[in-house]
């Protein structure tokens, strides 16, 4: 919480000197017009002292949560357009100085900010746009992959990915009904589901996970818990979610009927909780070397550590794809490099989900799509 107030105290002193402080008026005015421009940058905590000591503040009402959310990406995408109109001016003042030896004249410098000002609309636009999408159903997303160690058994294997869901007061029963149903649309064979299910306590948000409960594929429904499920309060949500029909792997294994073995580890947050932290080799133990082993990670920055137990291909979210261009460079960073799609790690595979569905915190997508994958396993 501490960097996250540190960057945004940064985000609103750039506005504040590029935008404000420029401006032909009092001192008091310019003053008096940091105080909204520190409220937008500074949303996430001001929630976080609105709605209690849970996680970004997940049961304040969804007409506070939405507009407050679009003010914030509105500065956050105005911060990221000026930090680069800076870099251009400081390009331009170089060549300048080194050309003429003195400073830009004054017209380069209202130019500039003339066009700071109309970064103001297009963040906005951009912002809103990015709610719109971010509210969306997921996309379906297909893709085949072929493995040599596949048991013949397993051959066409169709596995539904979902990620992410963040159930609140943004995200409901009406959409987790969607999302559900689109995935047993896809008739498969395997769904398994990689944790952040919810932000909240169970008595108030246990009803908007109920539509999991129709969930179904013909060898079972499987699931881990993220890190949102430790904030949340996991030794309520472990049970209410098992009776949503969903099998929780935490650092076990099953094997599956088609020669599968199918684990899955809990989450690095459960070391702050009490709760047992991620345990690849515990969740391995017992299966005979050379299967085909499919893990499920909440957190891709595991890969490394499973590639080498021996993993297969490993399934993971909790970066929702980096959410927006140029985000996900930042976002990758944080997670071992890998943000979305699909990637290889020492000889195994890994996939990265987008998520199907949004979190409150930042409910932007610009590029970066929610998704439900359908990933068909082949003999190669």
């Amino acid at each position: 919480m501490l960097i996250m107030a540190v960057y945004s105290l940064l985000m609103a002193a750039l506005i504040w000197d590029r935008i404000i402080l420029p401006l032909k008026v009092r001192r008091v005015w310019k003053i008096l017009l940091a105080l909204p421009i520190v409220a937008a940058c500074c949303k996430n905590q001001i929630t976080h002292l609105l709605g209690g000591p849970m996680f970004f503040a997940p049961d304040l009402p969804g007409w506070f949560l939405l507009p407050a959310a679009w003010i914030y990406a509105s500065a956050f995408l105005l911060f990221f357009g000026l930090v680069f109109l800076e870099v251009v001016r400081l390009t331009a003042n170089l060549i300048c100085f080194c050309r003429d030896h003195r400073k830009p004249p004054e017209e380069y410098r209202r130019l500039f900010w003339k066009i700071s000002l109309g970064l103001i609309p297009l963040a906005a636009l951009l912002a809103a746009f990015g709610l719109y999408r971010g509210m969306a159903d997921p996309a379906i997303r297909e893709m085949t992959m072929q493995f040599e160690n596949l048991p013949k058994t397993a051959d066409g294997c169709r596995i539904a990915v979902l990620a992410d869901l963040h159930a609140d007061r943004i995200t409901t029963a009406p959409k987790i009904r969607r999302i559900a149903d689109l995935a047993n649309s896809l008739n498969p064979d395997l769904t398994v589901l990689l944790g952040d299910y919810v932000d909240g306590k169970v008595p108030a948000r246990g009803q908007e996970l109920l539509p999991l409960k129709s969930l179904k594929a013909k060898y079972g429904v499987y699931a881990i818990p993220g890190n949102h499920e430790y904030y949340s309060g996991w030794h309520e949500w472990r049970p209410f979610l098992s009776s949503c029909g969903l099998k929780m792997l935490e650092n076990l294994h099953v094997r599956l009927p088609n020669g599968i073995y199918l684990a899955g580890v809990s989450d690095p947050a459960a070391r702050g909780f009490g709760e047992p932290v991620p345990d690849i080799a515990k969740a391995l133990h017992g299966i005979p070397q050379g299967s085909f082993i499919l893990l499920l990670a909440h957190r891709p920055g595991q890969a490394h550590a499973a590639a080498q137990k021996g993993v297969t291909m490993q399934l993971s979210g909790h970066t929702h794809g980096g959410m927006v261009y140029g985000l996900d460079w930042f976002v990758g960073r944080f997670n071992g490099g890998y943000v979305s799609g699909m990637y290889e790690v020492g000889g195994m595979k890994l996939y990265v989900s987008n998520g199907s569905s949004i979190w409150n915190g930042f409910p932007i997508r610009l590029g970066h799509e929610s998704e439900i994958t359908l990933i068909t396993l082949k003999s190669k």
